[in-house]
């Protein structure tokens, strides 16, 4: 922090708490006539929604977001009004639920994503939500993710994921798998579906003009999602380790050889730990000499459970010729790693 923030951030901390009249203020100008009025009246309710007696702007700011009639406002009153829903520790708010419905482009898709701050929702909230998955916005905004949060035991939830899991896009597919895992934290299944994605990602994608600013916009999703499950699993290496390890053997034993295939690789690929900042498109940092690679926890985990032989059994006897080149290269790999 700079030393400029840090003085404005003392001199901030040093100001007195706003009293319950100057809240009340502030809370009448929320009727004001002019937009810039009610602008600077939820600018000061945002810098003070840490304030022990935020919670007295709760009812005007509702109303705002349900009623006023700029966007601009019933935008910034979103972001006052989960704010203080935050610093509470509450759920989240439905009236921001709602918003989600708003007529407005950018009202709807802030709703959205601050929604997505909340681990928890107000009552009344899953079945807005299963309104907003109707749309063809909530198909392609977090919906999804939100009624993943509501888990296995909301029947109407995961049914609407395991809808979304057929929709025509990707993208909304894409993100009913990542629901779904997040719902149920299956991790095999998970993995099962990104081994999918990397093997032939064309025809996960289905009939799209790939020239069409649609297809362009899927295939790009493709794209990124292969990305984030070559990040996730670089994760998984070395934060569930056993998991991780569990679900790869499982697999080798699959009736599929895209899936034997896929996570042969997989384990040829996690077998040395990665630096998660490779991952980060905003490194800039110099390349450095290279030292010799490190173990992951999941491959010590594997080695504990006799993988190098099972990748050996696979090299010599699996049935798809495919698998067995892949077995021999993750051996060769495996190899390299644990040799003395």
């Amino acid at each position: 922090m700079s030393i400029a923030c840090t003085f404005f951030a003392i001199l901030l901390a040093q100001q007195p708490a706003p009293t319950d009249a100057e809240f009340k203020e502030q809370i009448a100008r929320l009727e004001a006539k002019e937009k810039a009025d009610r602008l600077d009246a939820l600018s000061w309710l945002a810098r003070h929604a840490k304030a022990k007696n935020a919670e007295l702007a709760i009812p005007a700011l509702e109303r705002c977001i349900r009623a006023d009639p700029e966007a601009p406002v019933r935008e910034s009153a979103i972001v006052s009004r989960t704010d203080i829903a935050l610093h509470l520790k509450k759920p989240c708010p439905l009236v921001i639920v709602e918003a989600m419905l708003d007529k407005d482009e950018t009202v709807s898709q802030a709703a959205d994503l601050l929604a997505g701050r909340f681990k928890q929702f107000e009552p009344g909230s899953l079945d807005v939500l299963l309104r907003v998955a109707q749309t063809d916005w909530g198909k392609y905004a977090g919906t999804v993710m939100h009624l993943a949060k509501f888990g296995t035991k909301e029947k109407r939830a995961m049914a609407a994921i395991e809808s979304a899991l057929k929709d025509k896009s990707f993208g909304v597919r894409h993100n009913a798998h990542c629901a779904r895992f997040q719902a149920t934290d299956n991790l095999q299944e998970f993995l099962s579906y990104f081994i999918r994605v990397r093997d032939n990602p064309d025809r996960l994608l289905g009939d799209i003009d790939i020239t069409s600013e649609a297809g362009k916009r899927e295939k790009s999703f493709c794209n990124l999602a292969q990305i984030g499950a070559a990040r996730l699993k670089a994760e998984w290496s070395e934060t569930r380790a056993d998991d991780f390890a569990a679900a790869l053997l499982k697999l080798l034993d699959d009736p599929s050889p895209v899936l034997r295939r896929g996570a042969t690789q997989d384990i040829g690929a996690s077998a040395a730990k990665i630096d998660l900042s490779e991952f980060d498109p905003l490194n800039k940092k110099q390349p450095e000499a290279k030292e010799p690679p490190q173990k992951s926890k999941v491959a010590l985990k594997l080695a504990k459970l006799g993988v190098e032989a099972r990748l050996r059994e696979l090299r010599d006897s699996d049935p798809d010729k495919t698998v067995r080149a892949a077995a021999r290269s993750a051996l060769e790999r495996w190899t390299l790693l644990f040799k003395e």
